[in-house]
């Protein structure tokens, strides 16, 4: 009707400037790693029984575990999502 035919990918990512495509690769990555980090944290640090504190005190080690892991397992899912969205260029 008006010449129009379709975009390609290249096209598609310069409209919406691929920032939001790299945004959900990074977040869904930081949850994934969140989750994991959670989940191996609370395993391992209930092999070590019960942690203590300065100021809370004495925690079970499944707690300090999965507390430390869900921290270091987002960090290191967003940094992984950063360079996968940096080496897809998105």
């Amino acid at each position: 009707m008006n010449g129009f035919i379709e975009l390609n990918q290249n096209e598609l990512e310069i409209i919406d400037a691929g920032a939001l495509w790299g945004n959900v690769l990074i977040g869904g990555c930081t949850v994934l790693g969140a989750v994991g980090g959670f989940l191996g944290g609370g395993v391992a640090g209930a092999a070590v029984g019960t942690v203590t504190f300065p100021i809370i005190g004495t925690v079970s080690g499944a707690a300090a575990g999965a507390w430390s892991g869900t921290c270091a397992g987002a960090l290191a899912g967003a940094g992984t999502g950063a360079a996968l969205a940096t080496y897809w260029g998105i």
